[in-house]
């Protein structure tokens, strides 16, 4: 889109159905507070995957969690998982669903039982608790990591969960989220470790072992200041005296600082 900023670099032209999509999946995807390195690196993994689509000859409308397992089938797909890759092509088809670029399966597709349990979730969310489908969309990749972290492809002994697993996937998400998106990963395992409490999955509640994300306002280094703000400033410094040459506004110009009132304390 012309005269807006790109969040992604690629050190190729992508090619394949999903290029159109590729700048508002990553305004998407900013929007829900990733980092720019998370965002790019989730570009890239879905430009791969639209490579890929190209070679298959599958259109943007007919791409479906089939094709993700079929291009990360063979030794790389724990790794895959692992790394988020397959839960960003899953957000992907999931935001494209939410464009009307594909339209869901009328019959359900073959699932593994973490997605099976995902997929329970998810439909207890919308129709017990009305959550939309863009909250769905943002809680469900988390549950799928936290699933997987802890069961990997073994059997799913959810009542095996204790505190120190929800502990370490979260303190793991908060090492490469922004503050915005960790606090979406802890409001969704609470509410996921509420729902197994209430269903009687688990026995102990879980949902106070989950640790509380710093979100500070304003704790980001500014990106830049605008030359004209510099100027300002420059401009109430008087040259003349040490003050001055130091940067510092004269003192008669801070009253809006109550510089006064805190020399006297």
């Amino acid at each position: 889109m012309k005269g807006v900023e790109r969040l992604w670099v690629l050190s190729h032209e992508p090619t394949g159905p999903l290029v159109p999509y590729l700048d508002s999946f990553a305004r998407h995807l900013d929007e829900q507070g990733f980092k720019r390195r998370l965002i790019s690196r989730q570009i890239r993994v879905t430009a791969n995957f639209s490579k890929w689509l190209e070679t298959e000859e599958v259109a943007a409308q007919d791409v479906t969690d089939e094709h993700i397992e079929r291009f990360f089938q063979g030794p790389r797909r724990p790794q895959a998982i692992q790394r988020g890759e397959c839960a960003t092509l899953r957000r992907c088809i999931d935001f494209l669903l939410e464009l009307g670029v594909i339209h869901p399966l009328p019959h359900p597709r073959e699932t593994t039982p973490i997605q099976q349990a995902v997929d329970t979730f998810r439909t207890y969310l919308r129709q017990e608790r009305g959550l939309s489908d863009k909250t769905l969309i943002q809680y469900s990749p988390f549950i799928e990591r936290f699933l997987f972290e802890r069961f990997g492809h073994g059997a799913l002994e959810l009542a095996a969960l204790r505190a120190g697993d929800v502990v370490e996937f979260i303190k793991q998400q908060a090492t490469h989220l922004s503050p915005a998106r960790a606090k979406v990963a802890t409001t969704a395992l609470r509410a996921y470790l509420r729902y197994l409490h209430a269903c009687g999955e688990i026995e102990l509640d879980l949902v106070t072992a989950v640790p509380t994300v710093p979100n500070w306002s304003l704790s980001a280094i500014p990106r830049a200041i605008a030359p004209e703000h510099l100027q300002a400033v420059f401009a109430h410094c008087p040259r003349d005296t040490s003050v001055g040459r130091h940067g510092r506004p004269p003192r008669h110009e801070c009253r809006g600082f109550h510089l006064r009132h805190s020399l006297a304390h």
